[in-house]
């Protein structure tokens, strides 16, 4: 993908409503630490490890989500924050969660019909259906599923500085980072 089409992508993720959006190249998908982040999916802090198709175990094994990361020559990661009353407001941090999500899944379906090999890596787990099906059923969206940025190994506050991107936006707000990568 040249710079020239991850630019227009970029002006797309900021016209879709998101905070910040920057390019990735592929040097900055360090995938060295893969097998610690998703150790870190086991202290299961989210309440999701073996609770989603988005989410480890079922997400597939590290080493073929960290290889699939990889195999990717750039991205554009996309960011927004939310303001809360206090640290304390879980429900502002997960409206703040829907609403990315849905300028995420939104800016998706634009870019998946205009490029091949997309691998959309977003904030945290799916939320799409109030109780996902793992591990009883097949998922009910699988054409809408994505996985999570951990999920895949990556180092979320690490590949932000790397872009210059703010990993935390100050006191009392939250924010969402996803990632559209591209082989």
């Amino acid at each position: 993908m040249d710079i020239k089409q991850l630019e227009q992508i970029k002006t797309q993720a900021l016209d879709a409503g998101f905070l910040r959006a920057a390019i990735v190249d592929a040097d900055m998908l360090d995938m060295s630490n893969a097998i610690e982040v998703r150790e870190m999916c086991k202290v299961n802090y989210c309440g999701k490890y073996c609770k989603s198709w988005s989410c480890p175990p079922a997400c597939g094994e590290i080493e073929a989500c960290a290889a699939n990361v990889a195999a990717c020559s750039s991205g554009v990661l996309v960011q927004k924050v939310y303001q809360m009353e206090d640290s304390y407001d879980f429900e502002a941090a997960v409206e703040g969660q829907k609403d990315f999500n849905d300028i995420f899944m939104k800016l998706l379906d634009l870019l998946k019909a205009q490029y091949e090999n997309l691998l959309p890596l977003g904030a945290g787990t799916c939320n799409l259906c109030p109780k996902c099906t793992y591990p009883d059923a097949p998922c009910r969206y699988p054409d809408k599923l994505f996985y999570s940025m951990e999920s895949h190994g990556i180092v979320v506050s690490s590949l932000c500085k790397k872009c210059g991107v703010p990993y935390i936006s100050g006191k009392d707000t939250v924010t969402y980072i996803g990632i559209y990568l591209f082989k």
